[in-house]
This record gives structure tokens, C-alpha cells and sequence, in this order.
């Protein structure tokens, strides 16, 4: 298999991830997100900063890089889910811009639009291979279960879901903490795939993108 082709499988992974968590928002929750490049941003920048400065291993690194994600996912989520329709999505735009003008301007740490150079190729279409089918069962198993019927109650009409005794506030965030989890998880392969970082690549075309698929 030539270099070319495998890059171009590499990337339909990593973006196939990151395309799960947002479809789990907005296709399984029914909320609609415009700014989950962000996410993608913060677990590439950590896998990054982590396996480049701190030498921790690439898999621990990736999975700290997911759980950072969906951390500030739910601290983010808490207060913004109360917006309902499209003011969460002209929100969500507002919270991915900010995080990578943070990323951006936080010089010191990130570089800034210097970009983050001399992260190791670490993701390999092996590893790219197994992180997606990992992930693909995973999403498979969240949604044919009771988080699944929660969340796509939550979608279909969310005051009968509150009447019939669906913490549909919980629900929510819960959803959106693990769209952010899957985006870390694609944001810290990426790192690995790409071996420099700069926070345009984590812009609003991005997170259409993401949406579109």
C-alpha cells in the first residue's frame, strides 16, 4: 500500500472517531454542535504536550488526552445545555473559537501559531485501525443500552422524556462529556499522525466539517 493511500485511511479514522462523538450529540441527543474542532484541539495538545515534554507513554497519553476532553465537555455542558435548539449551537461556535484562541495565545505553552513541532509518528494505520473498531464497539454497545434509549428520549421529545422520570439534564451533559471524550481520543491520534500542531487546524471549518459527516 502506498504511503499516499494509507495517510488517506489514517485520516478516515481519526475523523470517523470524532464524527461518532458529534453524531452521539446530535443525531442520538438531538443537539446540535458547531464547535467540537475544540475538543479535538484540547486532546491533540495534550497528547502533544504530554508524550513531547513529559515523555509519557502514546497510549496513556491519548487516553488522558480523551479523558481531558470529556472533562471540560461536562464542566462546559453544565451551564450551556440549559439553552435549547440553536442557542446552544451559536454557543458551542463561541466555546470552540475560544478554545483555540486560548491554545492560540497561550504562547508559552502551545507555542501559539508557531505550531508544536517534534511529536513522534506514533499513529500508524494499525494503531489508527484498532482506536477506531475500539471505539466503533464501544459507541455500538452505548447506544443499543439504556444510556442509548436515555439519550434518543432526550432527542424525540425532551419534556415527555422529564415527565416519564429521564434526568434529561443529566442525560445531556452526559452526552455531550462523551462527544467530548471521542474528540479528544481523534484530536490526540491526529498529533500522532500529523507530528505538528498549530490551533487553525482546530477552527470553525473544522467543526462543520465534523458536523457534515
Amino acid at each position: 500500500m502506498s504511503g499516499y493511500l494509507e495517510g488517506i485511511i489514517i485520516l478516515i479514522c481519526i475523523n470517523s472517531i470524532a464524527a461518532m462523538g458529534v453524531s452521539l450529540l446530535t443525531g442520538f441527543t438531538g443537539i446540535f454542535t458547531l464547535g467540537h474542532a475544540g475538543y479535538m484541539a484540547i486532546g491533540a495538545y495534550t497528547a502533544a504536550i504530554l508524550t513531547v515534554r513529559h515523555h509519557v507513554p502514546w497510549l496513556v497519553a491519548v487516553l488522558a488526552a480523551g479523558t481531558l476532553a470529556m472533562v471540560i465537555a461536562y464542566l462546559i455542558g453544565v451551564p450551556t445545555l440549559k439553552l435549547m435548539g440553536d442557542y446552544f449551537a451559536i454557543a458551542s461556535i463561541g466555546l470552540g473559537e475560544t478554545i483555540r484562541l486560548i491554545l492560540e495565545n497561550w504562547q508559552s505553552f502551545t507555542r501559539g501559531a508557531r505550531g508544536f513541532p517534534g511529536i513522534a509518528n506514533y499513529t500508524t494505520l494499525p494503531v489508527a485501525a484498532a482506536f477506531f473498531l475500539g471505539m466503533l464497539i464501544l459507541m455500538r454497545f452505548l447506544i443499543n443500552g439504556n444510556y442509548g434509549r436515555a439519550f434518543k428520549a432526550c432527542r424525540d421529545d425532551f419534556v415527555a422524556a422529564s415527565l416519564l422520570g429521564f434526568k434529561t439534564a443529566h442525560y445531556r451533559v452526559l452526552s455531550l462529556a462523551i462527544s467530548g471524550f471521542y474528540c479528544g481520543i481523534a484530536g490526540g491520534l491526529m498529533a500522532g499522525f500529523l507530528t505538528y500542531l498549530q490551533p487553525i487546524m482546530f477552527d470553525m471549518q473544522k467543526s462543520t466539517e465534523l458536523t457534515a459527516v
